[in-house]
């Protein structure tokens, strides 16, 4: 079985875009952003609710993780996510 590198970016623009999302959401809500809330139980409960609805998700586009694009679409994904914690 042959991976290439496309395969590979794939799979993690298909976790990671999500988990900015999440990670922000999660950061700005109510009950996740009290001090009381360690960083390691808000960083878990990310990527548990990332691996959870990744699957369920449509294709994202391919995007060159190094790029400059990338970081556009990191921030985009941020935005959306603290939009969504604070409603």
């Amino acid at each position: 079985m042959v991976i290439t590198d496309i395969q590979i970016t794939e799979w993690i623009g298909r976790f990671l875009w999500p988990l900015f999302r999440v990670g922000a959401m999660l950061m700005v809500m109510p009950v996740f952003s009290a001090r009381f809330v360690p960083m390691r139980v808000r960083a878990a409960f990310a990527m548990l609710l990332t691996a959870v609805i990744s699957p369920v998700l449509p294709d994202v586009p391919q995007v060159d993780l190094l790029g400059a694009e990338a970081v556009l679409v990191v921030l985009h994904q941020m935005l959306i996510g603290v939009a969504m914690g604070m409603v």
